[in-house]
């Protein structure tokens, strides 16, 4: 009895679930809702797209621009040190200030700029090395990114019309403009290392 009651329930369960996720009605629906030959699904898909790789351009630079703060703010940064030895130089410049040890205070104080001046160069040499890792990601990401969009322009050439024409020469021109901007970047420029220089 146990069994049948049992047997009974897994039946119902099995068709519910059945009848729940396969409806045919919808699975045709589907296919025919997304017909690749229609021009205006075609139009709208080719315009999605374009959109989708103008926002994962834009994506790439905030990644990029995110990894460079990354970069200046881990540990050891070069705002870090300069905290460490002005905290370090304190003591001695209050010293000097009320004429004790003056001579052995200003020898210290300069062995910690020269400490200090060592740590910001390996500093800037990491930092340098890490920034140029970073770029190279971004021209690798962008260089993927422009392959796709050409797969995309290939599978979509027959809705390139009036409409779309406009949307696909910003795309390119975006491509062209970014990959050239990527190329060109410095390791020192707008970066904290170059501060300290």
């Amino acid at each position: 009895m146990k069994f049948l009651v049992l047997s009974a329930l897994i039946g119902v369960a099995i068709t519910g679930n059945n009848a729940a996720f396969s409806s045919p009605l919808a699975t045709i629906e589907a296919v025919y809702s997304k017909d690749p030959k229609d021009p205006v699904q075609q139009v709208d898909a080719f315009k999605q797209q374009l959109s989708f790789h103008q926002r994962n351009i834009e994506l790439l630079w905030q990644q990029y621009e995110l990894g460079l703060e990354r970069i200046a703010n881990t540990e050891g940064s070069h705002a870090e040190l300069d905290r460490e030895q002005a905290h370090l130089i304190q003591g001695y410049k209050n010293d000097i200030e009320k004429g004790i040890r003056v001579t052995e205070s200003e020898q210290a104080i300069a062995k910690i700029a020269a400490r200090y001046a060592k740590k910001h160069a390996r500093r800037d040499a990491l930092e340098k090395k890490e920034i140029v890792r970073l770029q190279d990601l971004l021209q690798a990401r962008l260089e993927t990114e422009k392959r796709l969009f050409e797969q995309s322009k290939k599978k979509y050439s027959d809705a390139i019309n009036a409409e779309t024409r406009p949307l696909l020469e910003a795309v390119e021109q975006r491509f062209i403009q970014d990959i050239r901007r990527a190329q060109s970047l410095d390791t020192g420029a707008g970066t904290p290392m170059a501060m300290h220089k």
